[in-house]
């Protein structure tokens, strides 16, 4: 398993990737706010980062260089990015599913590729914590989600959720509701 390091200054990051070098450690930055200043370090170690898109001002004097554009420049120094992190909100969701979709699209919309922003969410956590990468062939157990839009559109829902092969009922409260007093679905 990789040795996993919550930090975000600019320094302790250096730090964190000099002793995983002098040691041999396979390291996951988590945070990274300043990530953005050590992409070039961080690239070349090929250490992946586990960050808080949502960090853009700072909470702590550790976070001074904060910026929305963090995952963006990190990715196109070649960075494995994925989106999550303690403390930003997250985890601590009562929807993380929903934080995770808005803190990927809020990734997007400061510079990270589309396509990049998707993984940082559905491939990326898989292969920085060592998992085999998903597939979607025949036989092979599979968890999936079909969308009326954009996935990293807070606005979008799921229309049909698969879950290791069984379709789940969609039906809740909110759904309920509507269709008895607005006389069908709306959004």
């Amino acid at each position: 398993l990789p040795l996993a390091i919550e930090t975000e200054r600019e320094s302790d990051i250096r730090t964190a990737l000099a002793l995983a070098a002098r040691l041999k450690l396979r390291l996951v930055l988590v945070g990274a706010a300043e990530g953005w200043r050590a992409a070039d370090a961080i690239a070349a170690a090929h250490v992946p980062v586990v960050l808080n898109p949502f960090a853009n001002l700072p909470t702590s004097f550790d976070e001074l260089g904060s910026r929305l554009d963090n995952a963006a420049i990190l990715a196109a120094h070649g960075v494995t990015v994925a989106i999550g992190k303690a403390g930003g909100g997250i985890e601590e969701s009562y929807n993380a599913g929903l934080a995770l979709r808005e803190g990927a699209g809020l990734a997007v919309a400061n510079g990270l590729p589309h396509a990049t922003g998707l993984a940082a969410i559905i491939t990326a956590p898989r292969a920085i914590w060592g998992l085999p990468a998903p597939t979607l062939t025949a036989g092979a157990p599979a968890d999936i989600v079909v969308w009326d839009g954009d996935p990293l559109e807070p606005a979008t829902n799921a229309r049909a959720v698969i879950i290791e092969g069984q379709e789940a009922n969609l039906a809740n409260r909110q759904r309920a509701l509507a269709e008895h007093y607005l006389g069908g679905e709306r959004r």
